[in-house]
């Protein structure tokens, strides 16, 4: 079993890259931040969007349940936007260079 769960890896991920290597492949930090961070503020634009269009079709259908959770769900939606800003704001501000 162990040994099918390498050959999958490998042949998902490629080949380990050797120590020696290893510093050759490293991303510096600017390019680093531009790589990855947009990642997750992409990630809470594109999924507050989405979720938006789903309670607009929701909030057309006579369905009784689309009308009873929208409240409760839009402002778990609003705290958790919340929660995001208030974290990089922390994050700008311990990392301010």
């Amino acid at each position: 079993m162990s040994n099918h769960f390498f050959k999958m890896k490998r042949l998902l991920l490629g080949e380990s890259i050797a120590t020696q290597d290893e510093h050759h492949e490293r991303l510096s930090i600017p390019a680093g931040l531009a790589i990855f961070a947009s990642d997750a503020l992409s990630s809470s634009a594109y999924a507050t969007e989405e979720i938006l269009l789903i309670f607009i079709v929701a909030s057309h259908m006579p369905v009784l349940w689309g009308n009873i959770l929208a409240i409760p769900i839009a402002v778990s939606i609003f705290v958790l936007l919340a929660i995001v800003v208030l974290s990089y704001r922390e994050l700008i501000r311990a990392y301010p260079g």
